[in-house]
């Protein structure tokens, strides 16, 4: 169980993304975005991490959150960030704000 893992090795934050998406397919909001904030805090790096983080931020409404991670994070995980926003039903301006936002993070990235 995620519980399990969490106890085994509480300073991974896999885990923590993981249970942050199954509160939030169970309704317990609160807690879903709690365990997103602990994830990012435990490994603000893993591309997996910032990818549920931004989801369950971008579903939960935190639209500020999910915007700083589109900053920090790599095209992938800014796609998966919008594809959140324009389920939650955002409005279309601010659905173009973020793609905006990611594609000039795609364009500054090293390498591009």
């Amino acid at each position: 169980s995620l519980g399990r893992a969490i106890e085994l090795a509480p300073d991974l934050g896999q885990p923590h993304s993981t249970l942050a998406l199954v509160e939030l397919g169970t309704g317990h909001v609160a807690n879903a975005v709690k365990e997103a904030r602990v994830a990012l805090a435990l490994d603000p790096h893993s591309p997996m991490n910032l990818a549920e983080v931004g989801y369950v931020l971008a579903v939960t409404g935190h639209t500020a959150d999910a915007e700083a991670l589109l900053a920090t994070g790599q095209a992938g995980e800014s796609l998966v960030i919008l594809d959140a926003a324009m389920l939650r039903g955002f409005d279309v301006l601010a659905v173009q704000s973020l793609r905006q936002k990611a594609d000039a993070a795609v364009r500054s990235a090293p390498g591009k």
